[in-house]
């Protein structure tokens, strides 16, 4: 048997140390280290995709937003006002209620939800205008304002 059984212990003591650490910095922030860069594809009149990297932005490149029902059946902020060309990082505000929950922009070829882990929306707003966006059921609305 090589080495002492203190040896072996510290041995031990030291990997099991160094794998709580690597879980703690996974857990708490850390994880930036392990996933992947977030991309957004928009389509383009020729069935292209124009792909924007957000971890490539400097910081404050990045609209972000967050709506949720306004109490009375629609959507706050309305209108939603973005900057034409710029990454937005969409929320669903968790405690939206009702069929509010779940909504759709036809003309920007977008959708959320106010699902826990399915509530944000990243994508690039390419053309200036306002447009419609609804409930999955067409009765709460709201407007992207993109200027």
């Amino acid at each position: 048997m090589e080495g002492t059984t203190d040896e072996l212990s510290t041995s031990l003591v030291i990997k099991i140390v160094a794998a709580v650490i690597i879980l703690l910095a996974v857990g708490y922030g850390g994880y930036k280290f392990v996933t992947m860069p977030i991309a957004v594809a928009q389509p383009t009149p020729d069935g292209g995709a124009v792909v924007t990297m957000l971890d490539d932005l400097p910081e404050g490149d990045i609209q972000q937003v967050t709506i949720r029902d306004d109490g009375r059946g629609d959507y706050l902020p309305n209108p939603v006002r973005l900057k034409v060309g710029v990454p937005v990082e969409l929320v669903t505000d968790p405690t939206t209620r009702g069929c509010l929950r779940w909504w759709f922009s036809p003309k920007l070829g977008i959708r959320g939800s106010a699902e826990a882990g399915k509530n944000v929306v990243y994508f690039v707003p390419n053309k200036k205008g306002s447009f419609p966006f609804s409930c999955t059921m067409n009765m709460g609305k709201g407007v992207f304002v993109v200027e």
